[in-house]
């Protein structure tokens, strides 16, 4: 399976406000980085700081208030081909597995049979062959998430946008699709930015991660993970591994403080 050329990000000076019954609220302000074309970089951060948000303005679902995205080598603002994956799997209910993984090839004039067949081919690859034509109740919290990213991945995007997609698994599944998804980007090579509240899960995924904090939310640091790749399970166990998780932790640690005590 071929995908199209992954396409680099340039966000200048973001910021958006939401405007409200009681007021504006200013959920991003002067968020500005960069990423390399094939490079998986991580945005992690405090509740209410704002990753839901940037993600959303980087697929194109809203638009910012304040500053430029820029794509590409050529600094183009159209938006590149984007997929998305949610923390629910998104999956329509009355389409068999094999189906809901096809279903964006469909929206690209793909005839039924080679999108079906492009869909098992990936399904083989994540292990979902044989519930090809189960529907989604069918399967497992960890299968159905399996599957949407199977889906997200079919459409060979330029970007792939991924907002805590194991955040809602239990911690052995979340292990196993941890290591699927980087031996799938392995293969591929897709520009991946993704957000999670797991410190050390953007440390074992991520080329850098992007420490956001405050409201409205800005970039704090960018931490430049130096493990090789391709990584594994083990690479857990690594000294460097801990001292950066602990460095990310103490950027972040007031406001997550901050928001138990407003919370209790």
């Amino acid at each position: 399976m071929s995908s199209l050329q992954p396409v680099g990000v340039s966000a200048q000076r973001i910021g958006k406000i939401f405007e409200t019954r009681s007021g504006d609220v200013r959920a991003l302000e002067e968020v500005s980085f960069n990423v390399d074309p094939g490079e998986f970089v991580c945005i992690v951060g405090p509740s209410g700081c704002g990753k839901s948000t940037l993600l959303k303005v980087l697929a194109g679902l809203i638009e910012p208030s304040a500053g430029r995205l820029n794509f590409g080598d050529n600094g183009t603002t159209s938006q590149p081909h984007t997929a998305l994956v949610f923390q629910e799997h998104g999956l329509f209910p009355w389409l068999t597995v094999v189906d809901n993984v096809a279903f964006g090839l469909e929206a690209e004039g793909i005839g039924k049979q080679a999108r079906r067949r492009n869909a098992l081919e990936l399904l083989e690859q994540v292990g979902l062959a044989e519930f090809a034509h189960n529907f989604p109740h069918e399967l497992s919290v960890g299968m159905r998430q399996r599957a949407a990213i199977a889906r997200a991945v079919l459409v060979n995007p330029e970007l792939l946008l991924m907002d805590e997609p194991f955040s809602a698994l239990d911690a052995q599944s979340k292990l196993v699709l941890q290591e699927e998804l980087l031996r799938l980007w392995t293969d591929l090579q897709q520009t991946v930015i993704y957000v999670t509240h797991d410190i050390e899960e953007a440390v074992l995924l991520g080329d850098r991660v992007l420490v956001m904090s405050g409201r409205p939310g800005r970039i704090r640091e960018e931490v430049r993970v130096p493990l090789d790749r391709p990584r594994n399970l083990q690479d857990r166990e690594q000294a460097e591994v801990r001292e950066i998780s602990w460095h990310i932790w103490k950027v972040i640690e007031g406001q997550v403080r901050q928001n138990l005590r407003i919370s209790s």
